[in-house]
């Protein structure tokens, strides 16, 4: 579920975070053609019993601010020691059963990514350049995560980014 707050200035507020914001939210599917049905019907005010405002393509602003939202998780999860960077490492980690599910660059290998498909879940998301910034290591195509807490957060915000953006790979 995304969760939406109202801000004192009356402006609709992406809640990525999902419920740090202050105030009353309004919860909604993680669907772009359902916020768009509310943003059409007027439904946002309705819901906060105010005029609420919502900036034009505020549907980007969401599934960057989600993807961001993943970003930040795969950071922290590296801080941790709960992700594996780089495809020999993780094909070891696979092995070993320690993986709950591979991150693959949108400009990776699919002859790569074909190792570890039959064994763990493999989502596309972001680019090696995006994987290499949050890394600090040059030209990383892959990343897992370790079975634990970070690996169902960041799975639940990917599913909510997937399904908001119409994209494939979950």
């Amino acid at each position: 579920m995304l969760r939406f707050v109202r801000t004192p200035e009356g402006d609709l507020c992406f809640d990525s975070s999902s419920g740090k914001l202050p105030g009353r939210g309004v919860w909604m599917q993680p669907k772009r053609e359902f916020f768009e049905t509310a943003v059409a019907k007027n439904l946002f005010s309705k819901s906060f019993g105010e005029k609420t405002r919502i900036p034009a393509d505020y549907t980007g602003v969401i599934s960057k601010q989600l993807q961001d939202r993943i970003f930040s998780l795969l950071g922290l999860a590296r801080k941790a020691g709960d992700l594996v960077i780089g495809a020999l490492k993780i094909t070891q980690a696979v092995k070993e059963e320690e993986i709950a599910f591979v991150i693959a660059a949108s400009d990776s290998s699919a002859q790569e990514r074909k190792k570890w498909e039959h064994k763990v879940p493999v989502y596309l998301f972001g680019t090696k350049e995006d994987f290499s910034n949050l890394t600090l290591q040059a030209e990383q195509a892959y990343l897992a995560l370790k079975f634990g807490t970070f690996a169902q957060v960041v799975k639940d915000v990917f599913f909510k980014y997937m399904t908001f953006s119409g994209k494939e790979g979950l």
